[in-house]
């Protein structure tokens, strides 16, 4: 469960992501992107690969977030696959972490939530961080996903009854 951030004296930053791997063939694996900044209107976009758990690009991802009429953090999005056929819907939420040392100019933040496939039934989960810059031109973002196996809550990934393929044939 390796997932973190470091700083490195020169402002650099390098992130470490780690999963247990598992004998069975269940689909998961990260999500790398750009997380934009919030415009005049209240609403930011993410985009990037959907990469498989061997490091392959398995497909893409793109989404607002932004606030619901109740003021609650949401996000919504989808992943497609390499060639633009559509995979799944993303849904979830998001929040700010406390500012780490005097760097005002950084947005921390983590976001969670759930893939549904057309029906909007829920065939898996997503969750990771965000960094963004307030007065820049955007962040970054990385999470892992993972596809619900063996008809499981989302502990597990894998067989998720043909719904979505989350490819992973390295």
């Amino acid at each position: 469960k390796l997932d973190t951030i470091v700083t490195l004296e020169d402002s650099n930053q390098v992130a470490f992501w780690g999963m247990k791997m598992y004998r069975e063939v269940c689909p998961r694996g990260f999500l790398a992107g750009r997380w934009s900044n919030v415009d005049s209107a209240g609403l930011g976009y993410f985009h990037g690969l959907w990469i498989g758990r061997h490091g392959h690009v398995a497909g893409y991802f793109e989404g607002h977030y932004g606030r619901n009429d109740d003021g609650r953090p949401v996000f919504f999005g989808k992943w497609i696959d390499r060639v633009g056929g559509f995979e799944g819907f993303l849904q979830g939420t998001w929040g700010a972490l406390p500012s780490r040392g005097n760097n005002d100019l950084l947005v921390r933040g983590w976001f969670a939530g759930r893939i549904l496939n057309g029906n909007e039934q829920r065939i898996g989960v997503l969750r990771g961080g965000f960094i963004g810059a307030d007065r820049l031109d955007g962040g970054f973002m990385e999470g892992r996903w993972k596809l619900i196996c063996n008809d499981e809550e989302g502990d597990n990934p894998g067989n998720h009854g043909g719904q979505g393929r989350g490819r992973d044939d390295d």
